[in-house]
């Protein structure tokens, strides 16, 4: 078996499990309908959230707790498929999913949500902005070193799949 392949399967599972591991972290939330938050600015905070129908405690349990996870599964599903082109939309994608987990996981700690902290998409812009701001930034620089990323991606990946073939 070539170590391209392990290395391939390793990244894939790795994704996987990681991003199963975000989604079972929004199990606690989504069975007991309550949300046990810490941070710089709180201790220990409960919020009761069993007022919400299904739909939208499911979907406030990924945007809290999945989605971070789910930016890095992604990053590490695009590079398990040693092609340069979708590992570098992987790393774009894993960039814009990270910023939104982390502008809603600092928007609804600092607590300026219309349902007592609980929706952050009712904010004001200017919550969304330094966030979205870093993103964009990030994304342009990204975007202009486009050619360094894609050779330094080309090079790693003709690497490893080079390494099984002198075994």
């Amino acid at each position: 078996m070539k170590l391209s392949i392990l290395y391939q399967w390793l990244l894939c599972l790795g994704g996987i499990i990681v991003i199963l591991w975000g989604l079972y972290q929004c199990y606690p939330i989504i069975s007991t309908g309550t949300l046990v938050t810490s941070g710089p600015s709180v201790a220990y905070y409960f919020t009761r959230l069993s007022y919400l129908p299904f739909s939208s405690l499911v979907f406030f349990a990924i945007l809290y707790v999945g989605l971070g996870y789910i930016g890095i599964g992604v990053l590490l599903l695009g590079l398990s498929t040693l092609r340069v082109g979708i590992a570098y939309c992987g790393i774009h994608i894993a960039l814009w999913i990270s910023a939104i987990a982390l502008w809603y996981h600092f928007a609804f700690l600092s607590g300026t949500g219309v349902y007592n902290n609980l929706w952050p998409f009712h904010t004001s812009p200017m919550t969304l902005l330094p966030w979205l701001g870093g993103a964009l930034l990030c994304s342009f620089i990204l975007t202009g070193l486009h050619g360094r990323i894609n050779r330094f991606l080309h090079q790693l990946f003709a690497s490893i799949s080079s390494v099984g073939k002198h075994a």
